[in-house]
């Protein structure tokens, strides 16, 4: 993505009605520098307007794509309007010739060293900032969330989730990716993105490959919960949510599938040959929408209406065919198969009830109850 970089200052200042200042400020956006491994490297800070420095606040980096910059990413993500409102700080850097470190093969060695940097200008902001450790994020376009995921598999420790817009992971990454622990994620991607293809590439990992690793790495349910946002416009692409949840430590695994959809970040401007844009959802409120769910204490902060009943189990599971059923089992529920298609619904009383699976083919299977317990059910006749 390249945007006259003029055009975007004078942007900055019409649009967001901030001020384009150096230094500490608030309400502002900020352009500094950090030195860091012999290299002055540029960065863009917003400050929400409310922040006081007397309680901490989320930190979110906001990478731009390749031949990008960080001013374009301001502009273009259209995060900070989010971020005014929701308190929480953004950081957007630049990478080395607009292009980061994001772990592809084909990156020559001695290329920088992008996830150092990225720590150590969390380590700068944390000294400037009263920033909640707990609650640190990555998001990115294009190869800013090729190199969100980078941060994921080896900053986990340090990153409490990330949000990915039309990136995906790259080829040596998803061969070595072992984070420390469970890393909530969410995918943005359109099936007809032409720059990084839905279904893969040469250097870039298939999106259901990529949904797979991380449902997996975060003992996700092996079947999502889909549903459709409304299409609201007539732009051409739809969204589809495909929520894993809930995982190990409340993480998840979130997909939004853009039908049709481009290498485009959804609900911002359309950009000529990118493929058509959707906007039925905006990219910068569905990113924090997400962040704010987690963070590196496991304390899931989502609304309690998402929340799984925890007291839900059924045994023996793997099972011959009857499964007894304990805990908040009370209402109607639906029985789905790996494919995610509905092969039985029905109503279960309170307390104690057993499932008859005994005509059904062997397999796994999601029991999922309107109140909001998910059961994942083994049946091995």
């Amino acid at each position: 993505m390249r945007i006259n970089y003029g055009l975007v200052i004078a942007a900055l200042v019409s649009l967001l009605g901030v001020g384009l200042v150096q230094g500490q400020a608030r309400g502002a956006l900020l352009f500094d520098t950090l030195t860091f491994d012999g290299l002055e490297r540029s960065f863009i800070v917003f400050v929400p307007a409310g922040y006081d420095g007397l309680e901490p606040i989320p930190l979110v980096l906001n990478l731009h794509g390749a031949g990008s910059t960080a001013a374009e990413q301001v502009i273009y993500s259209q995060l900070n309007l989010v971020s005014d409102t929701a308190g929480f700080l953004v950081v957007i850097p630049d990478a080395v010739d607009n292009f980061w470190n994001s772990g592809f093969s084909f990156i020559p060695t001695g290329a920088p060293d992008d996830v150092a940097f990225l720590l150590g200008l969390l380590d700068s902001m944390s000294t400037r900032y009263n920033i909640d450790p707990d609650r640190i994020y990555s998001t990115g376009m294009s190869n800013g969330g090729f190199m969100s995921y980078r941060l994921a598999c080896e900053a986990s420790d340090r990153i409490a989730a990330i949000a990915s817009v039309t990136g995906s992971m790259a080829d040596n990454v998803f061969a070595s990716c072992d984070p420390s622990r469970v890393v909530p994620v969410l995918e943005i991607h359109g099936t007809a993105d032409l720059t990084v293809p839905y279904e893969g590439s040469l250097s870039s990992t298939a999106i259901p490959a990529v949904v797979e690793f991380w449902r997996a790495h975060n003992e996700c349910p092996e079947l999502p919960e889909v549903s459709d946002f409304p299409d609201l416009e007539s732009e051409g692409c739809t969204v589809q949510a495909q929520r894993y949840f809930p995982c190990r430590d409340w993480s998840e695994m979130l997909l939004y599938r853009v039908e049709n959809g481009g290498h485009t970040w959804p609900g911002s401007f359309p950009l000529p040959g990118a493929g058509c844009t959707n906007l039925d959802i905006r990219a910068n409120v569905e990113v924090w929408k997400f962040f704010r769910r987690h963070n590196l204490a496991n304390r899931y902060t989502g609304s309690s209406s998402v929340q799984p009943a925890l007291a839900l189990r059924a045994f023996p599971n793997p099972s011959p065919g009857i499964f007894r059923l304990a805990g908040s089992t009370a209402g109607p529920f639906v029985l789905l198969n790996r494919l995610g298609e509905k092969v039985l619904e029905g109503t279960l009383p309170a307390g104690s009830a057993s499932l008859d699976l005994s005509g059904f083919a062997a397999g796994v299977y999601l029991l999922r109850l309107s109140a909001g317990g998910v059961q994942r059910l083994v049946l091995n006749p």
